[in-house]
């Protein structure tokens, strides 16, 4: 048993997309742009995958990216609310397009596998049907850490905080689920 997780582990630091090497820290101006510039990957990444040989999933991991957030919006001002959640809103993006990319992929890995099962054995409408009850908990979960809170300054802060964390933590799983069905994939001898 070991052996097949040290292998698939070592399967799924191989299937890691290369990233550029980081030219500078995250700044505000990179922020407000909306580049898609991620200095903290390689660092994600690297958690990710070890923490799956320690039989994780990753989602110790989750937390990287805010480490490297601009402490202020601009270089005079204290942080604040607004630059807060403009750093948190930048991150929500980062995550829903790698849980988009790790949906997607896993979707037609199962699609895929599903060629031969019977419809009620199919996983790829049980993932459509998971990702979509998901979607629905998420922005539930969110508005009522929302709403539930007195409308201090940082309730913003909060609900941005609980989108970044859920769909992070998310993404992580079906990253996760897709690297067990590659595994498949390959030792099953499927295309």
């Amino acid at each position: 048993m070991r052996f097949v997780i040290t292998l698939a582990a070592t399967i799924s630091c191989a299937l890691l997309p290369a990233t550029a090497e980081p030219e500078g820290p995250l700044t505000w101006d990179i922020i407000k742009s909306g580049a898609e510039y991620y200095p903290f990957e390689d660092e994600l990444n690297a958690c990710i995958a070890e923490d799956i040989l320690n039989r994780g999933m990753g989602e110790a991991c989750i937390g990287i990216p805010n480490r490297h957030c601009p402490e202020s919006l601009y270089p005079t001002d204290p942080p604040g609310t607004f630059a807060a959640r403009r750093c948190l809103h930048y991150f929500e993006t980062y995550w829903s397009n790698r849980m988009d990319k790790a949906y997607t992929a896993l979707l037609a890995a199962y699609r895929a596998s599903d060629v031969d099962l019977s419809e009620e054995d199919k996983r790829a409408p049980k993932l459509q049907a998971y990702q979509d009850l998901w979607i629905k908990w998420r922005e539930t979960d969110c508005d009522f850490v929302y709403v539930w809170q007195d409308h201090y300054p940082w309730i913003h802060v909060e609900r941005s905080g609980c989108l970044y964390g859920a769909m992070a933590e998310r993404t992580v799983k079906l990253e996760y689920w897709l690297k067990i069905e590659n595994y498949r994939a390959i030792t099953d001898h499927r295309p």
